[in-house]
């Protein structure tokens, strides 16, 4: 007797589990379900671009931004792409620059878009290439930018408006180390030279250039030129041969000598 009531007890809480797992396997299954339903309606029905919000502080009009962004009244709000729809504005408007994308729930895209900075230039034909602080090519001009820093390299230019200019990781590395080493030194870069590995330059304040020959150790070249610089006249023009001073080797020598800096590092135009 007691056997059978022990059978009878077994059977009904394997019952009980199997119905337990049963209605934890629907619920599961029916909110997978539901998700699965909002997500379609989501991408589908639910949050279309119903308004797009300009913060204008560039040349371009509003309609321009707008069309060059490819947002429309069948864009929806979860598939959108900011970083495609900065990188559409980025290369149709080639002077646009601090793009951002913002998404407004449930309806609204705000695009704030400002005028990109002159940064960078290449010669290229006679004429003058400008790039913006990304390397991006902004515009052509007929006299060199402004406050910008000339750019000598290996890389052959065929860039169109708006593409970013495919530097080597080297050399921008090289040109990034180089500003960074400069910065706060009593001077400016008007002008780098990475076309050669072995005879790296850069011009100071458009008056003297300064050669680094290899990027062994550029630190201490840097600190020595811009120790020297420091004792320099204002009209001080000439060459800096840092190529020999190391942690090391303190051997450095300036030329003061009146020379066309440009024309020195193969600058034309």
């Amino acid at each position: 007797m007691q056997n059978r009531e022990e059978v009878i007890k077994r059977n009904t809480e394997r019952r009980k589990k199997r119905r337990k797992r049963r209605i934890i396997g629907f619920l599961v299954f029916l909110f997978f379900m539901l998700i699965s339903v909002f997500i379609i309606l989501s991408v589908t029905v639910l949050f279309p671009v119903k308004r797009i919000v300009v913060k204008n502080e560039s040349i371009y009009t509003r309609e321009e931004i707008v069309n060059a962004s490819g947002i429309d009244n069948d864009s929806n709000m979860i598939l959108l792409s900011k970083g495609k729809v900065t990188s559409k504005i980025s290369k149709k408007l080639a002077k646009s620059g601090g793009i951002s994308v913002e998404k407004i729930f449930p309806d609204t895209i705000k695009l704030t878009v400002k005028t990109a900075t002159p940064k960078y230039y290449l010669t290229n034909d006679g004429y003058f290439c400008v790039m913006d602080s990304d390397f991006k090519f902004i515009e052509t001009t007929e006299e060199p930018p402004e406050k910008s820093i000339y750019i000598k390299s290996k890389t052959k230019f065929k860039h169109n408006l708006g593409e970013t200019v495919a530097f080597s990781k080297e050399e921008e590395e090289l040109m990034k180390t180089i500003l960074k080493l400069t910065s706060n030194k009593g001077f400016d870069v008007s002008g780098i030279d990475v076309s050669d590995d072995v005879n790296i330059k850069f011009i100071a304040n458009g008056r003297i250039v300064v050669e680094l020959g290899t990027n062994i150790d550029m630190e201490y070249k840097i600190k020595r030129f811009s120790a020297m610089y420091e004792k320099m006249s204002d009209k001080a023009q000439g060459v800096a041969n840092m190529k020999a001073f190391a942690n090391d080797n303190t051997k450095s020598l300036f030329k003061d000598v009146k020379i066309d800096v440009y024309n020195f590092c193969g600058i034309s135009g």
